[in-house]
């Protein structure tokens, strides 16, 4: 945020990015919503956006996640097929990635409001900004990043429960693998949550922060550029990708493995001891390509459907103050 006498560039709340939209975009023409009306267009709005950034991402992609999910294989790229079938698998996931991507943001977008209250409330009893100074700018970053990590570390874990099953799955038919028991399908719950949560605390602060520079107009406002935000996205899910790494390679063993009951450290240890500690980065470089590239459609999708959306709601409350 802008440092700024009084202000300190807290001008757009933390999960309430609509307002700022709704005051730039066609203020004092047609109807105005109600906070309920509002509040339920947030939760469409999130849900249509996240269900349409998931599909182009998937589809786009999917060849990408193919190849990184091959090399991280115990048998490696040539066994698990090379590059042969990349679209393997991909009814599969376009299945679950859709629910699955609308799920996370509309708990993501609902919990950043949440969050930020309960930072308020412990933090700021009284809802007044303190006095202007550089340690009061760091303090407020500090708060950006824990509401953004946190939200996303609770929308991550609900959307587990969706995803985990769908990764088993389109993961076995990328490297022509026989299909799990019903009962294993969530055997890798535990892995996906650790190789999920900690790619979404370092992406969702770092990619804000990212729009907080280069998206914010002179009033300091966040403007949700789409182009900007697709860019930011991607920079940002490329790093988290990369720093990742080790926990993708481990929750891909975990659901490739059958009957093997050991525990991710166990796992861990012995890919280091056998291979070395390079092949915790097994498929680095594909996966941060694909996720930097993932980031770059997905939520650039997510914005752009967001300003659409907007757009029509506008037009509709346009049209209804009109006719009324």
């Amino acid at each position: 945020p802008r440092s700024g006498c009084g202000q300190v560039g807290l001008s757009l709340q933390y999960g309430q990015r609509e307002s700022a939209l709704w005051r730039r975009r066609g203020s004092g023409q047609g109807g105005r919503m109600s906070p309920s009306e509002r509040q339920s267009s947030s939760f469409v709005e999130s849900m249509v956006a996240g269900a349409v950034a998931g599909f182009v991402c998937d589809v786009t992609l999917y060849p990408l996640d193919t190849i990184k999910t091959r090399m991280q294989a115990p048998g490696g790229l040539r066994a698990t097929g090379g590059l042969a079938g990349a679209y393997r698998g991909v009814g599969i996931t376009l299945l679950g990635s859709v629910p699955c991507s609308a799920l996370f943001f509309t708990t993501y977008e609902t919990a950043v409001p949440m969050v930020d209250d309960l930072c308020t409330y412990l933090w700021q009893p009284s809802g007044e900004l303190a006095p202007c100074s550089s340690s009061v700018g760091a303090g407020l970053e500090l708060r950006h990043c824990f509401v953004n990590a946190t939200a996303a570390a609770v929308g991550e874990f609900v959307a587990a429960t969706i995803r985990t099953p769908i990764e088993a799955l389109k993961q076995r038919r990328q490297v022509f693998s026989q299909s799990p028991t019903p009962i294993l399908l969530w055997r890798g719950w535990g892995a996906t949550l650790m190789r999920d949560m900690p790619f979404s605390m370092i992406q969702y602060p770092l990619y804000h922060a990212a729009k907080r520079s280069c998206c914010a107009s002179a009033d300091s406002v966040v403007v949700d550029d789409p182009a900007k935000a697709a860019l930011c996205g991607s920079l940002t899910s490329a790093t988290a990708a990369a720093l990742t790494t080790p926990f993708d390679v481990v929750q891909t063993r975990v659901m490739l493995a059958d009957g093997d009951r050991r525990s991710m450290l166990a796992i861990i240890q012995d890919l280091a001891a056998s291979r070395g500690p390079s092949a915790l980065f097994a498929g680095a470089l594909p996966r941060a390509a694909w996720m930097g590239l993932g980031g770059l459609l997905f939520l650039g999708s997510y914005e752009l459907t967001k300003c659409l959306y907007h757009d029509a709601l506008q037009g509709c409350e346009r049209e209804r103050h009109v006719s009324c």
